[in-house]
């Protein structure tokens, strides 16, 4: 992520902020926490570590840009950039927002670290919180230095959670659909796995953003099973049809896929095409073309399976060249179906 060059740390703050349980609160810092030129470079260094290119810090979609969002109160600190008292109220404002979505027994209490600045090669502004969980027994919120390199920058503290705000605009006022958002949870892996919930949806108010790859991933699950779902298909047509899906998305020559295209394309039936695209429209998938990514259902777009009422299964390559596998007929007297496979038994 080249968008952490040149980072600078001009304004930071702390606030202590436990559990949402027993009528606790937030103890709030009226003052921001000076940083030397150590502390600052040591909080970058940490940060890229995690943030940066090749780390495990991943984009994230905003759902929440209402005047009440935490992104709209980023924005207001970042359109409010030279102003410290509106930074401060802001920082408040975060450190509530997540005393609220700390509302489990099973969350820590934790020290949350508001800060602001400017990054990347055009210097534009950011603003990050970094929620961390120091050790048991911690209830003081101090305005040193020492604060930080304790609980946010130890080589043994590894128990934090970032969200990172930047400024996308091209005009001199920021608004919620301006902002791109980074997390890093400790929680989750490379692939952005097992973010915290809470953390995540109910503070800072995003989830996972939907790539190529997931939206491919969800075009493939959502058809496969639509198809074999449809009592209007016989088996012989939903083993056809779910082959014509995995031959669409991996030898297809289109780079893009859409949901109309491939109705239009496999679904002569006109009900079962308004069928199919009502459920795609319900499930929330895009009714535009998306670029085609299959690298998360490479397997099951490898081999065509057959599974048999018996127990027997067959499975064979996906193939646009030539029939490999052809379900003749089944005979309903003695409950055989016959079928005629291409090439000689050879084990």
């Amino acid at each position: 992520m080249n968008i952490l060059a040149n980072i600078t740390v001009d304004k930071a703050i702390t606030h202590f902020v436990p559990r949402n349980i027993d009528n606790t609160q937030p103890i709030m810092d009226e003052r921001l926490t000076e940083l030397d030129e150590i502390a600052k470079r040591t909080l970058i260094q940490r940060m890229t570590a995690v943030l940066g290119g090749g780390s495990d810090g991943i984009e994230m979609q905003i759902i929440a840009n209402d005047e009440t969002s935490i992104a709209a109160e980023v924005c207001k600190t970042m359109n409010d950039y030279e102003n410290v008292d509106t930074f401060i109220t802001s920082s408040k404002h975060f450190a509530r927002s997540l005393h609220t979505a700390q509302n489990h027994r099973y969350i820590k209490d934790g020290v949350l670290l508001c800060f602001q600045g400017r990054t990347g090669e055009t210097q534009v502004k950011y603003v990050a919180v970094i929620k961390a969980e120091p050790h048991d027994g911690f209830t003081k919120i101090d305005n040193k230095v020492s604060l930080i390199q304790d609980i946010f920058l130890s080589p043994s503290q590894k128990l934090y959670k970032i969200g990172f705000w930047v400024d996308q605009s091209t005009t001199e006022i920021v608004t919620p659909n301006d902002l791109k958002l980074y997390i890093y949870d400790h929680n989750m892996n490379s692939k952005g796995d097992n973010i915290t919930r809470f953390f995540a949806e109910s503070f800072l108010q995003c989830k996972p953003l939907e790539t190529s790859a997931e939206l491919t991933k969800q075009f493939f699950r959502i058809t496969s099973d639509f198809i074999e779902k449809n009592q209007r298909f016989s088996t012989e047509e939903k083993y056809e049809k779910i082959n014509a899906l995995k031959v669409y998305l991996k030898e297809d020559q289109c780079q893009s896929i859409s949901v109309e295209h491939f109705a239009s394309r496999y679904f002569e039936i006109a009900e079962i095409k308004d069928e199919y695209t009502s459920l795609m429209r319900e499930r929330a998938f895009p009714e535009t073309s998306i670029v085609k990514e299959t690298s998360k259902i490479k397997k099951e777009l490898t081999v065509k399976k057959y599974k048999f009422s018996s127990g027997v299964k067959i499975q064979s390559p996906v193939s646009t060249t030539e029939k490999l596998i052809d379900i003749l007929s089944y005979d309903e007297e003695d409950r055989t179906t016959t079928v005629k496979i291409k090439g000689r038994l050879e084990s």
